[in-house]
């Protein structure tokens, strides 16, 4: 039976009344993320509480070592985002740190204005793949699924739009090395302005039509 193990799913979190300074991991990994500086939670008209990161306060979560994700042949990220203001490589969550061995992972980095862009590395390699000119200010759905070691073993979207699938044929897994350095609102040195929404990850890749199943059943949260 294939399995979907849920790695880490914040989206029964958001139902509720929740403090600041912690974001809690609703699977059985319990992966919660303490915040730096996050002020506000904002409250959808769906009652969905959404925290808000804002590049001027230097605020994000740092997050333990999600361990099912060292070493992972097959991954998915999915989340709503709400980009609120352009910053020069501004990223949603990532696993990343200069210096060899510290390349992991990265969901949704801005590396140009409005170019949504993830990429996947094994510690040291690593591949990148982006979609041009979708992720503009608002509300957007975005996913990355990675299959190790196939030629179309990278993919991502934002909302309609699509990718060129990526080739990891030189990347068989995640790097397996474990940083505590994951992230939520900030790449490296530089911080996120926007507002985070229903993220989950797997440690399996998902099919199109769960990627889709799950947009859908979230949209309603969102009121887009």
């Amino acid at each position: 039976m294939r399995s979907t193990s849920i790695v880490f799913d914040m989206e029964r979190a958001f139902v509720s009344p929740v403090v600041t300074d912690q974001l809690i991991d609703k699977s059985r990994y319990h992966h919660n993320g303490t915040a730096y500086n996050i002020t506000s939670w904002e409250r959808l008209p769906s009652g969905l509480y959404c925290p808000k990161m804002v590049s001027a306060s230097s605020g994000y979560y740092l997050l333990p070592n999600m361990t099912p994700l060292l070493g992972a042949r097959q991954a998915t990220w999915l989340a709503w985002v709400r980009k609120d203001a352009y910053i020069s490589t501004q990223n949603v969550m990532s696993d990343n740190n200069s210096g060899a061995g510290n390349k992991n992972w990265t969901f949704g980095y801005e590396n140009v204005e409005n170019r949504w862009c993830c990429w996947a590395g094994d510690g040291t390699t690593q591949t990148s793949i982006i979609v041009a000119g979708a992720y503009t200010a608002g509300w957007h759905f975005v996913w990355m699924r990675f299959t190790g070691g196939s030629v179309t073993g990278l993919e991502t979207g934002c909302d309609s739009s699509v990718g060129t699938p990526v080739s990891t044929a030189a990347i068989a897994a995640l790097g397996a090395v474990a940083n505590s350095i994951t992230r939520i609102g900030r790449a490296l040195t530089v911080y996120s302005s926007m507002t985070l929404a229903t993220l989950r990850i797997h440690n399996v890749a998902l099919t199109d039509g769960e990627i889709y199943q799950y947009r859908e059943s979230t949209r309603k949260l969102i009121g887009v």
